[in-house]
């Protein structure tokens, strides 16, 4: 045999040595939820307190079974909220970021919730929410709150047929221009 065919079999066996030794270094990363991060212990409770507010009521969506869900019926999402649990990403309706493990979404439309919104109420807590949906529920004619104006990641969001009341708050408007401008 010449110089050639050695020179193929030793580069052919190194090559298989490198891809050997680089895979075994490299991080491993698995679709486990323990390789994803939890959802954070305060925006956890933050989320629990909201669902407190609130009692199920069926006729509180009774709008959605007929229109919003194209004949999905509604269901109360945050029956699924169980409070011993450590990981709220996943609840029902809540989606996280998947490196940090921040709530940045809360569907809750279609959820029978009946109550009213307070001001100041916890989700103001949820700093990294880009999406709140909380349509087709019954928010019992409370004021849309200023606070839904502090979200700063907010792209989305939809309080259409709640029962709510009086004019969005210039902290909404002024941040939904924003929205329209990046």
């Amino acid at each position: 045999m010449g110089p050639l065919p050695w020179l193929f079999l030793f580069l052919l066996c190194f090559s298989q040595y490198l891809l050997a030794f680089s895979s075994s270094s490299l991080p491993s990363f698995s679709s486990s939820s323990s390789a994803r991060p939890l959802c954070r212990h305060d925006q956890r409770s933050a989320l629990l307190q909201f669902k407190h507010i609130f009692t199920i009521n069926s006729r509180a969506s009774s709008e959605c079974d007929d229109h919003y869900c194209s004949g999905v019926p509604s269901y109360p999402k945050t029956l699924s909220w169980d409070e011993n649990a450590t990981d709220c990403c996943n609840w029902d309706g809540i989606t996280c970021d998947g490196l940090t493990g921040h709530v940045i979404g809360l569907d809750l439309s279609c959820s029978r919730l009946y109550g009213k919104i307070h001001p100041n109420n916890s989700l103001s807590q949820l700093s990294n929410l880009q999406q709140l949906n909380l349509a087709y529920n019954d928010f019992n004619g409370s004021r849309i709150s200023y606070a839904f104006g502090s979200f700063a990641r907010l792209t989305h969001l939809n309080l259409s047929n709640s029962a709510l009341s009086g004019s969005i708050p210039s902290e909404i408007s002024c941040h939904a221009l924003n929205f329209r401008h990046k």
